[in-house]
């Protein structure tokens, strides 16, 4: 919009104010259990799921994947995540023989409920894929997971963290608003696109990390 007005283009981390970041990782902090430490990112687009680990290197260098941007970080089972851990769940371990993941959500909604039961786990980011080729309720078949692991973390002593992001219009057949407020109503916290997700998570995720010198 800056370039378009003929003004420098002053890049933000985020729409809301860095302030507001910072506040709002506070608040996820303030719930989390002491053994929870790690982030688990569940994609149907392999894309967004580069992007992604792209974006949260410079908070997470050590994030393993079944598409890893580094290889030393290739997961040996795709099924089974590795401390801070990005999964493609539209490749062909997920899908052969089966409808891709955008599609038909079941294989996420599995893999959601694991990564949410595991103690260990404090983040799970997750995108949303709108368009005539998709789910036609894509974030409407998460609400329930979502909400009822949220609420079961928090019966255990633990704060689960959702950070979402839907990739789509209100031109869409799903409508971008309908399918966002269906997400917040979960418990979700829904950002403008997949980069500030991303950014969001990894920032919450690296807190737990140690320092460098012990600083």
């Amino acid at each position: 919009m800056s370039l378009a007005l003929g003004k420098p283009y002053q890049p933000r981390d985020f729409s809301m104010s860095d302030a507001g970041a910072k506040d709002l990782v506070a608040r996820e902090h303030a719930g989390y259990g002491s053994g929870q430490r790690f982030l688990r990112g569940i994609f149907c687009g392999g894309t967004l799921a580069e992007e992604a680990m792209m974006i949260m290197r410079a908070t997470l260098p050590e994030i393993h994947s079944n598409t890893a941007v580094m290889p030393e970080f290739a997961l040996k089972d795709a099924r089974v995540s590795v401390a801070h851990s990005v999964i493609d769940i539209g490749t062909e371990e997920f899908t052969r023989g089966l409808p891709h993941a955008a599609i038909a959500p079941a294989p996420r909604i599995e893999r959601f409920n694991a990564e949410a039961a595991d103690p260990s786990v404090a983040v799970i980011l997750l995108d949303f894929l709108l368009g005539y080729g998709c789910h036609a309720d894509p974030c409407g078949m998460m609400a329930a997971p979502i909400a009822d692991a949220i609420a079961a973390a928090k019966k255990a002593g633990r704060r689960l963290t959702v950070v979402a992001s839907i990739c789509g219009t209100e031109h869409d057949p799903q409508r971008l608003s309908a399918q966002k407020q269906k997400l917040l109503d979960a418990g979700a916290i829904v950002m403008p696109s997949n980069a500030q997700a991303s950014r969001l998570a990894g920032m919450i995720a690296s807190a737990f990390q140690p320092m460098k010198n012990g600083k």
